[in-house]
């Protein structure tokens, strides 16, 4: 590393970390630290200050950098005992270590280097805001600043493809997407805005502000449709469909009323696509993810036992394609894998991948713990999570941690209100509120 990079990053840190330290001096509340970062979070790489090397030149990486230092100095700072550690937050944590211990075995330690130290920052700043007493009214801005985040990112996606001008983003395509962006990476990002402005259709309790939420979920979704991402389509489908059965008070012509509206809606926009994005949504194939896949999993006898080194499935890959040569693959080039499990598997082999899955189960587990009348959207946002990722290997991008923060603070913020000796809880537009105990 040069030494101009190495002051790059020490100066990055440096000012990322007083800034965090102000905001626990200054007592700014953890929800708007957090707020600020789900606002930022839609706009990836777009947004960037010359401070320090990618992936730590971003607004989004900075504020969430300065927001694990502030719920630090919050932490240490508050007089009332620290909330007892998550169980899933554990088995993150063991996930995080077996991970270093396979420094010692990588195919390419300094890929691993790397990529583990953005892991270690996204898994430090979540298991910072597990610790944080939440309550229903910090839940709530994370909520709006979420969904604020994605409809500016709503704004220009549509402003764009109305103008027929989709081919001038990034991917040089007939899809929406960011700077130096992936249009299935901005989808994914885009899926926890989804829920919740669908939820807060589908239980406000005026008109005005059902019509609103719906507005705000259908502009958002329009946008997941002109990313071209097929993956972030059917993830959308199922969070739907999770919301609907989640949701005991919602009668079945209501929901049948949200479901025609919503395949209406996405019929509509298919007539008014560009050719190309039509034809790619609605292509059979993998778009070679199979094939990389299979090319991936045939290395499986040498690498599964105790995985190859976080970050390295290209190299894994590369290497794979060369000696399997009867297998079609993608071509030579540095693929990601393309699917969460099947890289974790690779990389992180049987351990590595048996910790993910306990640590994602005991969440699940956890929120199904809740009343169903309150639970739909974290189960929602955590489904589709995982179901985008059935098509993208994205567990080192902020979007999915921040869904996992998310999920871990409804559930915090949840379970204050039903402690609380004066109140009981029940649902509301955000999910939950607390009502007078009669």
């Amino acid at each position: 590393m040069s030494s101009v990079l190495v002051v790059a990053v020490l100066g990055t840190v440096t000012v990322v970390a007083v800034a965090g330290v102000v905001m626990g001096v200054l007592r700014i509340p953890p929800h708007m630290m957090l707020a600020a970062y789900a606002f930022f979070l839609p706009f990836g790489s777009t947004l960037k200050v010359p401070v320090g090397p990618p992936p730590f030149n971003t607004v989004s990486t900075l504020l969430g950098l300065a927001a694990a230092f502030g719920l630090l100095v919050h932490l240490l700072g508050t007089r009332r005992s620290v909330p007892e550690l998550p169980a899933t937050v554990s088995f993150w944590l063991l996930f995080l270590a077996w991970l270093g211990l396979t420094l010692l075995w990588s195919v390419d330690p300094a890929v691993s280097l790397s990529k583990l130290r953005i892991l270690a920052s996204l898994i430090g700043l979540y298991t910072l805001a597990s610790l944080i007493r939440f309550d229903r009214r910090g839940l709530r801005w994370i909520e709006l600043a979420a969904v604020a985040g994605a409809m500016v990112v709503a704004v220009q996606a549509l402003h764009l493809a109305a103008a027929g001008r989709l081919h001038e983003t990034a991917s040089r395509q007939s899809r929406f997407t960011f700077e130096e962006g992936d249009p299935n990476i901005t989808a994914a990002t885009l899926l926890l805005p989804f829920v919740l402005a669908l939820w807060w259709a589908m239980h406000a309790r005026t008109t005005a502000r059902r019509r609103g939420s719906l507005a705000l979920a259908g502009t958002i979704l329009a946008t997941i449709v002109v990313t071209g991402s097929r993956g972030g389509l059917v993830s959308a489908g199922i969070s739907v469909l999770i919301l609907v059965v989640q949701s005991p008070s919602l009668t079945w012509r209501r929901s049948a009323v949200y479901g025609g509206v919503f395949f209406l809606s996405l019929t509509l926009l298919f007539i008014s696509l560009p050719a190309p994005l039509t034809s790619h949504l609605t292509a059979k194939d993998s778009t070679g993810r199979a094939d990389i896949w299979k090319v991936g999993l045939a290395a499986c006898p040498q690498v599964c036992d105790i995985g190859s080194g976080w970050g390295t499935f290209p190299t894994v890959y590369r290497k794979a394609y060369y000696d399997h040569l009867g297998l079609k693959g993608a071509g030579d080039v540095d693929w990601s894998a393309h699917n969460t499990f099947v890289s974790t598997l690779i990389e992180a082999g049987f351990v590595g991948l048996v910790l993910m899955v306990l640590a994602l189960a005991i969440l699940v587990r956890r929120l199904f713990d809740l009343p169903a009348i309150v639970r739909g959207p974290p189960i929602a946002a955590v489904a589709g999570l995982v179901t985008s990722n059935m098509f993208l290997s994205n567990v080192n991008f902020k979007y999915f941690w921040f869904t996992m923060i998310y999920a871990t603070l409804y559930l915090t913020a949840y379970r204050a209100s039903a402690s609380s000796r004066t109140t009981k809880p029940s649902f509301d537009m955000s999910g939950f509120r607390e009502l007078p105990r009669q």
